[in-house]
Parts: structure tokens; sequence; C-alpha cells
């Protein structure tokens, strides 16, 4: 499948995804204000998707990743659990 292609179905489902969810929570589907904001999200998808190259594409949708020290991510997630010790106190 090319980037493109993929682009494509991935920004078609999230549109999908919104309006299913947007529609559902409401309970009823003739909201003005929530065609408007879908049709807004789908027309700027759509433009994105004509302006922005076929690498760019690829590089947003896998950015490489560079690998991170061991003893930061050790850190970073000890004073996460310090964090939440305290805040159940």
């Amino acid at each position: 499948m090319t980037t493109k292609l993929k682009a494509s179905v991935q920004s078609l489902v999230f549109v999908i995804m919104l309006a299913a969810t947007l529609f559902a929570t409401a309970g009823r589907i003739e909201i003005i204000e929530f065609w408007v904001y879908i049709a807004i999200v789908a027309a700027v998808s759509a433009l994105a998707l004509a302006i922005l190259g076929a690498d760019l594409m690829q590089e947003r949708m896998r950015p490489e990743v560079a690998e991170t020290p061991s003893k930061i991510v050790t850190l970073s997630r000890m004073k996460s659990a310090k964090r939440l010790d305290l805040t159940a106190i």
C-alpha cells in the first residue's frame, strides 16, 4: 500500500469515527454544528493529503525514534511513580 493511500484510508477512518462519536454521544444526527465540524475536518484532511508530499507523509506517519538511554527512562518512571504516590495520600 502506498503512503498516500494509507494516509487517505487513515484520514477517512478518522472522520468516520469522529462522526460516529459525535452523533452517538448526542443521540441524534440533525445537529448542524456537528456536520459543519466534520466537513471542516474532512476538508483540512483532504487539503493536507493534496499538498503534502509522499516523503513528508511517510516521515510524519513513522518518524525515526532515537534510542532513549535506559537510565533516563528509569528515572522518569521513578518520578512518575513518586508523583502518583504523593497524589494518593
